[in-house]
């Protein structure tokens, strides 16, 4: 865990893009979680299922149909993969992905496509993030979806068919299985705001914007100054150098002006 994050003030509430402290103070959240958080805080598709699953009693780790449904959902999201697994650990995840590949694959491996990701090569293992163009280069990705609920599973997505003997999913809790299928969905149905483009940040030194994601191009060494120096200006920029902070969906146009001075501005040239 980053060491920035204990920079952030206790969180009274979070609602949409917006965490507030118990001094009353906003924080517009661009960190969202690494994406956990990318349809925001309180999601209101996802408490409803929550909802319904808790009054189905479905709770704790037992065999249901949203492994199934997870399926379905994963195909339509990377129609490249074949096969799906849903495991509880990272752990875990790195042994299947080892078994597939026939070789010992370590978290230090697992390439981020925006950040160290080689441009054009085939990747034994990547993460794949919505909305970030890479066309099924990797052998095995790990999806980040968009479910801000603590205990989520790790999912595993494969490009081939996996061999009958192949380890199945960990029995994982209806609870955490809903509610990642009801984010996947929504996420299908995401849409940018009104204000986007793609080259917001086209001029801003020390940043680069690839979709709605911006990491850092500048110094390791700044970014605990330029953390605090946005925090103290009501925005949490992602704890963990370079990133990916993530423009937000909601914000108002002062809030709008206020976020790009401050990319233009800090760290500066």
């Amino acid at each position: 865990m980053s060491e920035l994050l204990h920079a952030i003030p206790p969180i009274k509430r979070a609602r949409a893009y917006y965490l507030y402290d118990f001094k009353g103070k906003r924080y517009l959240d661009l960190w969202q979680q690494d994406g956990r958080a990318l349809l925001g805080h309180r999601p209101s598709g996802l408490t409803r299922v929550i909802k319904q699953v808790c009054s189905k009693g479905l709770i704790t780790d037992l065999p249901a149909i949203y492994i199934k449904r997870l399926e379905k959902l994963l195909k339509q999201l990377l129609p490249q993969y074949k096969t799906v697994r849903a495991v509880y650990c990272m752990h875990r995840a790195l042994e299947l992905a080892s078994l597939y590949l026939k070789k010992n694959i370590e978290v230090s491996m697992l390439r981020d496509p925006l950040i160290n990701s080689r441009s054009g090569a085939k990747e034994p293992i990547a993460y794949w993030r919505p909305f970030c163009d890479m066309p099924g280069r990797a052998e095995v990705v790990l999806p980040i979806l968009p479910l801000i609920v603590s205990g989520a599973p790790v999912i595993i997505c494969f490009k081939r068919k996996l061999p009958a003997d192949f380890p199945l999913s960990d029995i994982i809790s209806p609870l955490l299985l809903a509610g990642l299928i009801r984010s996947g969905y929504d996420l299908l149905q995401y849409q940018t705001a009104e204000w986007y483009n793609e080259e917001l940040l086209k001029h801003a030194p020390g940043w680069k914007q690839q979709g709605i994601y911006i990491t850092a191009q500048f110094e390791k060494s700044l970014y605990a100054h330029v953390f605090h120096a946005f925090l103290k200006q009501g925005f949490v920029l992602s704890p963990d150098y370079p990133g990916p902070s993530i423009l937000p969906r909601e914000l108002s146009e002062g809030e709008l002006k206020k976020m790009l001075k401050l990319f233009h501005e800090i760290p500066g040239e």
